[in-house]
Formats: structure tokens, sequence, C-alpha cells
């Protein structure tokens, strides 16, 4: 009986993924059509910007819009399901109907994550943002190794001490405040993703010696991607003490939490520079605020922090840390602005947005799948 038992199991779980198999096939490769639908869409649908979203579509691309609180019913009949944040009422239309569920960001939430396991389907993310979150990285490098929010505030005061010159005569020592070259010094980066190769990029622009490192390489081995070396995170330790410049990159994840603690802070030089634009839970905060209070480490850049304002509200009013970080000198706070970009003179955000979700919803059109796949076992 234990037997028959199993071997029911096992065909009931073979049937179940040749159907599943069976609707994505139908859905990728038969359809003439690729029904969309956006909850809470990036802009209202009525814009200016959504105009120039659907302008990019071809014509074998039909948008369907629901409201962001979920206060309507999901249509039945879509195959996509774009939205910014899952909501549970459409959790049962979307495992029936959907082969895909997009979400139009890098870093999905894990109360999304949750809702996205329970509708069974495949999810996609964007990386439009990858080169403008490499930007703010080395805006918050050159600004740490500079010091030069310090110097800035000085000389609006008419205070020109961070110079150093000109030296007192009676004592002609030179007082300027320190700043590190990082030509000809080493980055280590850690996460190779689209974003950790942005970086390289412009590292290797600025004449640096550039390592990565990533989960998906054995332990021990490395490659050369150009001029980058790359290798396995298991090397994390074995790199840290000869590393100017440390960039943080990857994921929050289970296996990502807390991967620099005291320890790795201990292993680094004193001229380290140390910036975070992944996720405030890879860095352990206190390590963090030690490091920097007593100057074990030269100085950081923070993008990602560990406390978020939770509505409207709280946006004018809400430490991003328990440490007081904005004590420190050596330190430059950016309230996670890596992923957004203003449109004064420049391509927006929302703008790059549009141009990437069309280009990966054309390419299923055409049977193709999709650029950006995120594995919701890993969490990224």
């Amino acid at each position: 009986v234990h037997h028959v038992a199993m071997e029911a199991v096992v065909v009931a779980s073979c049937v179940s993924a040749v159907l599943s198999l069976y609707r994505i096939t139908q859905k990728t490769k038969q359809d003439k059509k690729i029904n969309v639908f956006m909850r809470n869409p990036f802009v209202a649908p009525d814009s200016e910007e959504m105009t120039y979203f659907k302008s990019l579509l071809c014509e074998d691309i039909n948008i369907h819009f629901g409201q962001g609180d979920g206060s309507d019913k999901m249509p039945r009949g879509m195959d996509v399901y774009v939205v910014y944040w899952p909501i549970e009422t459409d959790i049962e239309t979307v495992k029936e109907d959907c082969y895909l569920a997009i979400i139009p960001f890098v870093g999905i939430p894990v109360k999304s994550q949750k809702l996205l396991k329970e509708m069974d389907v495949k999810v996609g993310n964007l990386h439009y943002n990858a080169s403008m979150t490499a930007e703010i990285a080395f805006g918050l490098l050159l600004s740490a190794a500079k010091h030069l929010l310090y110097a800035d505030a000085k000389l609006r005061q008419n205070d020109w001490t961070p110079r150093g010159l000109p030296v007192n005569p009676k004592d002609p020592v030179f007082e300027g405040v320190p700043q590190i070259q990082l030509a000809g010094e080493k980055m280590l980066i850690i996460g190779y993703g689209y974003l950790g190769k942005q970086i390289a990029k412009i590292a290797r622009g600025m004449s640096m010696e550039v390592t990565a490192l990533r989960r998906s390489v054995a332990k021990d081995k490395f490659y050369l991607d150009g001029d980058v070396k790359v290798g396995s995170i298991s090397n994390l330790h074995n790199e840290l003490p000869s590393s100017i410049a440390i960039m943080v990159c990857c994921p929050g994840t289970p296996e990502t939490k807390d991967m620099f603690n005291e320890n790795e802070f201990k292993m680094m030089s004193q001229s380290t520079i140390f910036v975070n634009v992944g996720r405030g839970s890879v860095v352990n905060e206190e390590a963090l605020y030690q490091a920097l209070k007593t100057k074990r480490i030269f100085a950081a850049g923070i993008d990602t922090w560990y406390q978020y304002p939770k509505d409207f509200k709280e946006r004018s009013n809400c430490a991003p840390a328990r440490c007081k970080f904005s004590e420190l000198q050596n330190v430059v706070m950016s309230p996670h602005r890596g992923g957004g970009v203003g449109s004064a003179g420049g391509t927006s955000a929302i703008r790059l947005a549009s141009r990437d979700l069309a280009q990966g919803l054309n390419g299923l059109a055409k049977g193709k799948e999709w650029p950006y796949r995120f594995d919701l076992s890993k969490g990224y």
C-alpha cells in the first residue's frame, strides 16, 4: 500500500508538471496576443509617460490596468502580471492564468517573495537602474575618500583649514584633512551581477585594480572577465586586507546577513573606504559604526539602511539606523537613492524603466524568455 501511495504521488507530480509546462508553452508560443495586467503601474494610465510606454510596445501586447489597493478584481485570461507590490487577492487568478510575474525593480522584499511563491509563477525583475546605482556608489566612494562633505561644510563658513595651507609659520606642520587616492589601488566588489559589472567598468576607467566575488564561483576558484578578477565569496577574508575600496552590491538574503561583522572590519586596512549600495542587512550595523567611530577604517558611504520610514508622515523624520552615524565625520549618508534619478536635463528613471519593460515584453511576444530572472529559492 505504501508503494502504491508513493507511486500515486509521483504520478500526480508529473502530471502537474506536464500541465504547467503545457500552459506556459501554449501562452508563450501559440497565443497571438499577450495580455499584461499592470496593478499599481509606475505612472497613471492616462499620463504622458504611460503614452510613451505604450508607444514602445508591439501590437501583440495588450495592457490592462488595476488599482494599487486591490479594490478591483483582477480579470481572467491575463498572461503576465506586472506589479510593484503583489497582493493576496490576486493569488488564485495569477496562479491559474499567468506564466510570469514581473516586479519592475531589482530587490524584491521578503513579503512580496512569499506572495509570489503562493502564486506559483515564474518571476522576473528589471535592471534599468544598475548604471545609476553604480554612479551613486562612486559618488559615495569619492566623497568618502576625499572627505568632501566635511571640506564643503567648512568652506561655507570661509574656513580653509581642511586644505592645510597656508601652514602655521610658528609650527609648519601640514594639518589638512587626509584623503585617499584611488587610482592604482585595489577595489573589491561583493556581488558581480548587473550592478557589480557596472561598478567594475567605472573602476577600471579610473585605473583601479578590480577583484569581484560572487557565490556562483566554486570555492577558491578565480576566472578573468576582461581585466576583472572574479572569484568565490569563500575568498572574502583573503581579499579584505589588500583592498582600499570595498563595494557591497549583493542582495539581502539569509546567506548574506551580517556578511560583514566585527571580524571582517578588523581584517581591513585603516585606509579602507567601505561603500554599501546592496542591502543594509549584509553589514552588521554596530560593527560598521564601531569601525568608523574608532577609525578602524578610513571612511564609508552608505545608501542602504537598517530602518526606513513606514509611511509619508515618517518620511521627514525617520532615523536610518539605531547607531548615531550622523554624528560621525567619516561617513557619507544617502537615503537609498541609488535606484532613482530625476529628469532635469537627463532621462528619468520612469523612462528607463519603460524602455526596459517594453523591450522585455516585446521579446515575450516573439517567443523569447524574460531577460532578467529572479530565483525565489535564492532570494535574488
